[in-house]
C-alpha cells in the first residue's frame, strides 16, 4: 500500500506538469546535469548509463567508463601497456550479471568483465573465430536464467559462460543453403590436381587477372564465390569473370542474372555460383575484383559456410561426379540479425528484427514468428515493468512509430507518436524507457525526447534549451535510464547527462544570471515583489520591474510603461492597486505612482517639492512602503528614520513636520492622529510595515521596537525588549512580521530568533537556533501557508514550522536548490496560486507546498572500502555481499568508507554506524562517510552502517562487515592452558625458590657483614691522622667501591724529620685484600732499613713467603728527605712530579711487578729533586681506569690533563677536584675499583 501510495503521489505530480500541454507540444521540465567540468565525468559524449545491485551508476563515455556514487566519480580508462585495463575503444553498452560482475561493451566490438573490488578489467573477444573482424559497435549483454550470457552480434548469436568462455556461436542463416552433401563434391572438383587455374582468398582492394589455357572442348566447372547484394543494382563488391584472349567478357553470371547467384551461408551477400561450362581451345584470362573490406583475408561481415572457395577458379569436370542444388530448409534457423533481444523466465528469447518479432530457444531454435506492419521491422525492446506480458518497441517505418506486444497473444497494439500529422513532425526515435505506469520517454538522434502518455495518447516534446539552465542541452539522446528511485538519466551526445528528478527539484528558480539566460535576473538582490491580479508576481530587480509567470515559468521584464529615466525602487501592491517609487534621473527628485495594474494605466503620481518638502514625498530613499485597507499609503524613509503616509484622496504627505489646517472633519481628526503615530515613531528606522486581519497596523523597527496601531480607537501601543522578562520581545531588529489563525503576529528579527507575539496579552514565546529547533537566529522572513504552516527564511535556509505543535517540520539549503543559503529581510510573498516566493542576492526561490513530495526511496547502503592498517582490503573476486574481516594483533587499526546510494540531493544524505558488541549505541557521523576503529579487544563483533536520504528517511537496514578481532597467540585457550601448567610450576618452582631466596639471602647477609667488616679493616689501617709538617702540604683519601678493594695509603715519619709515603693497591677484593692490605703495612713497620729499594726488596720477600695464592701487593714508596724524594714502585700507576720552577708535570713510571709475584725480582729506586712549590701524586688505578656507563674508561690522559690545569690549587682542592673528575665520569653506574690519591706540595 506505501508503494502504491507513493507511485500515485508521483504520477499526480508528473501528470500535473503536462496537463496544460497540448499534444506535440514543446515542454521545459526541470533537469539537473552531470558535466565534465562540474562533476568529473572523463567526457562529454555519453553512450549507456546503468545502476548496478549495490547502486553505484556506471556512465560509458567516448573516454572511458565512470563510476558515479553521488558525490564524485572514478574514472577507468584504456592504458596500452596495461592488460588490466579497459579494452580500446569507447565503452558503450553496460551490463550487470547475476553475481554481480559488471561487463562493459566497447565500439571496438570487445567485452570487458571488471573486477569491482580490484579495479581490473578481463578483456573478452566473444567470438573467438580467427580472421574475423566484425563491426559491432554497440553489442549487448542479457543473462539467461541457467547463467548463461547472450550476446547479438552481426550474423551470429553468441553464448558465454560466466567469465567469458565462449560456449557456442549460432550463426543467423539468411536464405536456404546447398547441403552438406553439395560442399563435398565441391571439395573433391577443386583439389589441386584438378584445377586448371584459379584466384583464391584474393584480399582487399585487388584487381587481379591470371591467364589460363583451353586445349580441348571437353566441359570445364567455374566456381565463383564473392559478395553480391542482390536488391542491389550495384551490389557487386567481391565478383569475378572471364574474358577470352582479346580481352572480352564471356562468362560474367553476376552481371544480370541474379537467379545464379546462390546463399553461401553468414552475411546474406555472401554468394557462390557453380556452373558448367565449355569454352573452345584458346588463351583465357580469369578476372576478380574486390573492394575495401568483408574479404576472405580478414573477415568484416560473417563469413560464408565455406570461406576456402571466395574467389574465383576453372576446374577439370568429373563426370562421375554430381553436384545435387537441392538446399537446406530449416524453419528453426534465425534468418535476420537480432536487433534486441529481451528474456523470458523460461529461457526462452524474444528477438526484434528487420522481418518482425521472433520467438527463439537456445536448444530449439525458431519457435515463432510474428509479422509486424512495419516495413523495416522493428528496433529496441523495452518490457513493461507494470505488466510482464507486455513488450514495447520501436518500429522502423518511413513514418517512425512504437508499438506494444503481448508475449501470451503474439498480437502488436500500434501507438501513433504524431497523432495531429502535423507537417513538422520530425523525430525518429531509437530508443525508449518507461518513466511511470503512464508514460514512456522516448530519445531520438537530433531531436530530443517525446513524453509519450500510453493512456491518453498525449504526446509532449522536450528539446534543448541551453539558455535555460534547467532544460535539456542537448537535442542527440544517446541513451534513457531510469533508476530505482524513479529519476530519468538522459545520456547525450556533447553535453554530458541531463537528469530528471521528480524528487530534486523541491524550490522552483528563478536565478540571478546578469540576464544571460532565459528567465534569470539581469541584477542581484531581490528584495521587494508583490502581487498581481492576473496571478504573476512582480519583483523589483536593480532599476526595473519584472513579471513571473507561475504557470509558464516565464520572467519578463515590465516597467508598466514608465519614463526610460526612471530608476524604479520599492513598491507595494494591494488587490488591483499598486505604488510603485521611483527616482527621476532627470529631474533628480522622487516619485511615487498609484497604477491600476487591472487596467495597466497610471491612476495618479506625485513627486518630491523642494519648496514645500512638508506636503510631499521625500527625497530620501525608501525603505517601506504599505498601501493599507484604509487606502492609506506609509511610506517608511531610510535617511531621518522617519514615516510619511498620505490618506485616502488627498495628494497631501504627512510628516512628522505638516501643517494639518488643510484637513477638516473626519479627515482631520485621521491626519492628527497620523501625525501622531508619525511623531512617536520619529527617530525608528522602519524595517517592516503590516496590517493584519482585523485592520490593526504593526511596526517593527530597527532597534527592536514594536508599535501596534489602532487607527479606529486612535491608539498607540509600543512593545520592547526587557532583559529582565522572558515573555518581552527579542531585542534585535524587527524585520518580518506574519499572522496566524489564532491571533498570534510572529516576528522575525536579526539576530534574535523569532517570536510568537501574542497581541491580546502581549506576551510572547521566542524561538532560537538550536538541534531540531530554527535553522538560524537571523530570521528574514515569516509567512504562512495555504494550510497553516509557517516558512521561515534566514541568512542559513529556510525552514518550515507548524505553529499548532511548535514544531520544525522541515530545513531547506543551497544543495535543496534555493537560490543559496542566504535570503534577505522582508523578502516573501505568497502569490494567489498559494506558491511563496524567497528574495536573496542570487535570485527568487519559490515553493509550491501542496507539491512538495518528500523523497520516499530508501537510500542503499554500501561499505564502499575497508582497510587494515591503510591497506584495502579485497574481501574476493566480486566483493561478497557478505564480508568477512580478520584483524590480529599486529594490525594497528581498521577503517570503513561507506555510501548511501541516492543520487537526489547526496550532499544531504546522513549516516549512522556502530560497532556492535563495542559500540553501546549507534554513532552519529553527520554527512561524514568514514570512520576507523583501533585497539578492539579480542572477540566477534559486527560493523554496521545505516543512512538517510535528502529528506531523511532511513534505511535501518544496515550494511556490515563481520569482524573478527583474534587474541595474540599468548591469549587464546591453548596459551592459557600452558599458562596453567606453567604457573603450577612456577608455584612448585616459586617455592623451592623462596626455600633457596632464604638460604641465598643468609649467605648474602653474611657477605654483606664480611664486606662492612672488610671495609671497617681497611679503613682501619688507614692513618687516622695526615701528618702536619712544616715544610709540606699533605692530602690523602680514598673513595671506596662497591665491593671493598684493596686500596691502601700510609706514612711514616721518621726521627730525622723525614718521611715515607706509602700507597698501594692489594689484588682481590674483601677480606683478602684487606689481608694483603695489613701484612703490607705490618711488614713496612718491621723494616729498618732506610733505602726504598731495600724495603721493597724485603717485603716482596715477606708476602712471598707467606705464599697467599694469587694475590699480590702493588706499591708506590716515596722518601721525602732534604729537598729530594727517593722513589720505588711495583706494579703501581705513575708517580706525578710537578716542577714548579719549570712549569711541568712528569710521569715518573718504574717497571716492576707487584710484590709477591717473583722471590727473586730486584726493585729499584730512583732520587729526584722536591724543591719549594713543587708537587708530588700519588694514585691507584683506580682513577684512570674508572668505566663510564658506555663502559669507556677515564684514561691516564685524562688525569694527567687535570692535574696540569689544576696543578696551583692546595693539595686538598687538588684531591677533591681529581675526585669529581673520576665521580662525574661514572655518573650513572657504581665504582668498581677503589680510587686511592695523595698529593704532597713543598712549601
Amino acid at each position: 500500500m506505501k508503494n502504491y501510495f507513493h507511485s500515485s503521489i508521483l504520477l499526480t505530480f508528473i501528470l500535473k506538469l503536462a496537463i496544460s500541454s497540448p499534444i506535440g507540444a514543446e515542454e521545459v521540465i526541470n533537469f539537473r546535469h552531470l558535466t565534465v567540468e562540474n562533476d568529473g565525468l572523463s567526457e562529454s559524449t555519453v553512450y549507456d548509463v546503468y545502476q548496478d545491485s549495490r547502486g553505484y551508476m556506471w556512465i560509458s563515455t567516448d573516454n572511458g567508463l565512470n563510476k558515479y556514487d553521488g558525490y564524485s566519480m572514478e574514472s577507468y580508462q584504456y592504458m596500452h601497456f596495461d592488460s588490466l585495463s579497459i579494452s580500446k575503444g569507447a565503452p558503450r553498452y553496460i551490463f550487470e550479471d547475476m553475481s554481480g560482475q559488471i561487463w562493459i561493451a566497447t565500439s571496438a566490438g570487445l567485452l570487458n568483465q571488471l573486477n569491482t573490488e580490484t579495479g581490473e578489467f578481463k578483456r573478452i573477444d566473444p567470438l573467438v573465430i580467427p580472421n574475423l573482424r566484425l563491426n559491432n559497435r554497440a553489442l549487448k549483454l542479457k543473462q539467461l536464467p541457467d547463467g548463461r550470457i547472450i550476446c547479438p552480434m552481426n550474423g551470429y548469436i553468441v553464448l558465454m559462460d560466466e567469465n567469458g568462455k565462449n560456449l557456442e556461436n549460432i550463426k543467423i542463416v539468411a536464405d536456404s543453403t546447398f547441403k552438406k552433401e553439395f560442399y563435398e563434391n565441391l571439395i573433391t572438383i577443386t583439389e589441386p590436381e584438378h584445377t586448371i587455374a584459379s584466384i583464391a582468398n584474393p584480399g582487399d582492394d585487388v584487381d587481379i587477372t591470371e591467364e589460363f589455357v583451353i586445349n580441348s572442348q571437353d566441359s570445364i566447372i567455374v566456381v565463383l564465390m564473392g559478395e553480391y547484394d542482390l536488391p542491389n543494382k550495384n551490389g557487386r563488391f567481391d565478383y569475378g569473370w572471364i574474358e577470352n584472349g582479346s580481352g572480352k567478357k564471356i562468362w560474367s553470371p553476376w552481371d544480370l542474372d541474379t537467379l545464379k547467384a546462390d546463399y553461401a551461408g553468414g552475411s546474406k551477400s555472401n554468394r557462390i555460383t557453380v556452373e558448367k561450362i565449355k569454352l573452345i581451345p584458346g588463351k583465357y584470362y580469369l578476372r576478380y575484383i574486390s573492394d575495401g573490406a568483408h574479404s576472405g583475408a580478414e573477415w568484416r561481415m560473417p563469413p560464408p559456410d565455406h570461406g576456402e572457395f571466395w574467389g574465383i577458379g576453372v576446374f577439370q569436370s568429373l563426370p562421375k561426379i554430381k553436384l545435387s542444388r537441392e538446399k537446406e530448409i530449416n524453419q528453426t534457423n534465425l534468418r535476420s540479425n537480432a536487433v534486441d533481444i529481451e528474456i523470458n523466465e523460461d529461457g526462452t528469447i524474444w528477438i526484434s528484427s528487420r522481418r518482425g518479432m521472433i520467438h527463439f530457444s537456445i536448444k530449439d531454435g525458431v519457435i515463432e514468428r510474428y509479422k509486424t506492419n512495419y516495413k523495416r521491422g522493428l528496433g529496441k525492446i523495452l518490457p513493461d515493468p507494470h505488466e510482464k506480458n507486455y513488450l514495447w518497441v520501436l518500429g522502423n517505418d518511413d513514418v517512425p512509430g512504437l508499438c506494444r506486444f503481448n508475449r501470451s497473444t503474439g498480437m502488436f497494439k500500434y501507438f501513433d507518436l504524431d497523432p495531429d500529422k502535423s507537417d513538422d513532425f520530425v523525430f525518429e526515435p531509437n530508443g525508449l524507457e518507461f518513466m511511470n505506469e503512464n508514460e514512456i520517454w522516448l530519445r531520438s538522434s537530433n531531436n530530443g525526447l517525446i513524453r509519450f502518455n500510453q493512456k491518453t495518447g498525449e504526446v509532449i516534446r522536450l528539446k534543448q534549451d541551453r539558455d535555460n539552465g534547467n532544460a535539456l542541452r542537448d537535442n542527440r539522446i544517446n541513451f534513457l535510464y531510469r533508476d530505482r528511485a524513479g529519476a530519468m538519466w538522459v545520456s547525450t551526445s556533447t553535453m554530458g547527462i541531463s537528469i530528471y528528478d521528480p524528487y530534486y527539484q523541491k524550490f522552483g528558480l528563478i536565478p540571478y544570471k546578469q540576464g544571460l539566460i532565459k528567465n534569470s535576473f539581469p541584477n542581484p538582490n531581490i528584495s521587494n515583489m508583490g502581487k498581481h491580479p492576473d496571478g504573476s508576481i512582480i519583483f523589483n530587480a536593480g532599476n526595473d520591474y519584472f513579471l513571473f509567470d507561475p504557470d509558464k515559468k516565464v520572467l519578463e521584464k515590465n516597467n508598466f510603461d514608465f519614463p526610460e529615466n526612471y530608476l524604479n525602487g520599492d513598491f507595494t501592491t494591494s488587490g488591483n492597486i499598486a505604488h510603485f517609487t521611483s527616482w527621476d534621473r532627470d529631474i533628480k527628485t522622487r516619485v511615487v505612482t498609484k497604477y491600476d495594474l487591472s487596467d495597466n494605466k497610471i491612476l495618479n503620481q506625485w513627486a518630491y517639492d523642494r519648496n514645500n518638502p512638508e506636503t510631499t514625498v521625500w527625497g530620501w530613499p525608501i525603505e517601506e512602503v504599505l498601501y493599507d485597507s484604509r487606502e492609506i499609503f506609509w511610506i517608511g524613509y531610510v535617511t531621518g528614520n522617519a514615516i510619511g503616509a498620505k490618506i485616502k484622496d488627498s495628494d497631501i504627505f504627512i510628516n512628522w513636520r505638516t501643517d494639518l489646517s488643510t484637513f477638516s472633519g473626519k479627515d482631520l481628526e485621521l491626519a492628527e492622529f497620523i501625525q501622531k503615530v508619525l511623531k512617536s515613531l520619529h527617530g525608528d528606522i522602519p524595517k517592516t510595515l503590516f496590517e493584519d486581519k482585523e485592520g490593526l497596523l504593526w511596526f517593527g523597527s530597527g532597534n527592536g521596537k514594536l508599535y501596534k496601531i489602532d487607527i479606529e480607537n486612535k491608539e498607540i501601543e509600543k512593545f520592547f525588549h526587557d532583559p529582565k522578562d522572558s515573555t518581552s520581545i527579542p531585542s534585535g531588529m524587527i524585520v518580518s512580521m506574519a499572522e496566524d489563525s489564532r491571533d498570534n503576529l510572529w516576528i522575525g528579527t536579526w539576530p534574535t530568533g523569532m517570536a510568537r507575539f501574542n497581541k491580546v496579552t502581549g506576551k510572547s514565546k521566542r524561538y532560537y537556533e538550536k538541534e531540531g529547533g530554527l535553522i538560524d537566529n537571523t530570521v528574514n522572513a515569516v509567512i504562512p501557508d495555504d494550510d497553516g504552516y509557517l516558512w521561515i527564511s534566514t541568512k542559513n535556509g529556510i525552514c518550515r514550522f507548524n505553529p499548532v505543535t511548535e514544531a520544525f517540520l522541515d530545513y531547506y539549503y543551497a544543495e535543496d536548490g534555493l537560490q543559496s543559503n542566504e535570503f534577505l529581510f522582508d523578502a516573501a510573498i505568497k502569490g494567489l496560486d498559494g506558491a511563496i516566493y524567497f528574495g536573496g542576492s542570487n535570485g527568487v526561490s519559490y515553493v509550491e507546498p501542496e507539491n512538495i513530495f518528500k523523497n520516499p526511496n530508501l537510500p542503499m547502503i554500501d561499505i564502499s572500502a575497508v582497510y587494515k592498517d591503510g591497506k584495502k582490503i579485497i574481501f574476493g573476486k566480486l566483493g561478497s555481499r557478505s564480508k568477512m574481516l580478520n584483524v590480529t594483533y599486529k594490525d594497528r587499526g581498521i577503517s570503513f568508507d561507506f555510501n548511501g546510494l541516492n543520487y537526489t540531493r547526496t550532499m544531504k544524505n546522513r549516516y549512522k554506524y556502530r560497532m556492535v558488541g563495542y559500540d553501546p549505541d549507534w554513532i552519529d557521523a553527520g554527512d561524514r562517510r568514514f570512520t576507523s576503529y583501533t585497539n578492539l579487544p579480542p572477540g566477534e563483533y559486527d560493523f554496521q552502517v545505516i543512512g538517510s536520504n535528502n529528506d531523511g528517511l532511513w534505511n535501518d537496514k544496515p550494511a556490515e562487515v563481520k569482524v573478527t578481532v583474534f587474541p595474540p597467540p599468548w591469549a587464546t585457550w591453548w596459551a592459557y592452558t600452558i599458562y596453567l601448567i606453567l604457573i603450577s610450576t612456577a608455584i612448585y618452582l616459586y617455592l623451592q625458590y623462596v626455600k633457596d631466596r632464604n638460604k641465598r639471602e643468609n649467605e648474602e647477609l653474611r657477605k654483606t657483614e664480611e664486606l662492612e667488616l672488610a671495609r671497617q679493616f681497611q679503613l682501619d689501617l688507614l692513618p687516622s691522622n695526615i701528618p702536619k709538617l712544616p715544610e709540606y702540604e699533605i692530602a690523602a683519601k680514598i673513595d671506596t667501591a662497591t665491593e671493598v678493594g684493596g686500596d691502601y695509603y700510609d706514612f711514616f715519619e721518621q726521627e730525622d724529620g723525614s718521611i715515607y709515603l706509602v700507597t698501594g693497591d692489594a689484588t682481590g677484593h674483601g677480606m683478602t685484600a684487606g689481608m694483603m692490605v695489613s701484612i703490607t703495612k705490618a711488614g713496612l713497620h718491621g723494616i729498618s732499613q732506610p733505602d726504598t729499594k731495600d724495603i721493597m726488596n724485603q717485603l716482596n720477600t715477606v708476602i712471598k713467603n707467606i705464599d697467599l695464592g694469587q694475590n699480590r701487593m702493588a706499591l708506590n714508596i716515596g722518601h721525602l728527605k732534604n729537598g729530594s724524594v727517593e722513589f720505588s714502585s711495583a706494579g703501581m700507576p705513575p708517580l706525578y712530579m710537578y716542577n714548579s720552577k719549570e712549569r711541568k708535570l712528569k710521569e715518573i713510571l718504574q717497571v716492576g711487578l707487584p710484590l709477591g709475584s717473583l722471590k727473586a725480582e730486584d726493585y729499584k729506586s730512583d732520587v729526584y729533586d722536591f724543591n719549594s712549590g713543587d708537587v708530588m701524586i700519588f694514585l691507584s688505578d683506580g682513577l684512570p681506569e674508572a668505566t663510564n656507563i658506555k663502559g669507556e674508561m677515564l684514561g691516564y690522559e685524562a688525569v694527567y690533563n687535570c692535574m696540569l690545569d689544576n696543578i696551583e690549587q692546595d693539595p686538598e682542592t687538588l684531591l677533591d677536584t681529581l675526585s669529581k673528575l673520576g665521580e662525574n665520569w661514572i655518573k650513572g653506574t657504581m665504582l668498581d675499583d677503589d680510587i686511592t690519591l695523595l698529593v704532597v706540595r713543598k712549601n
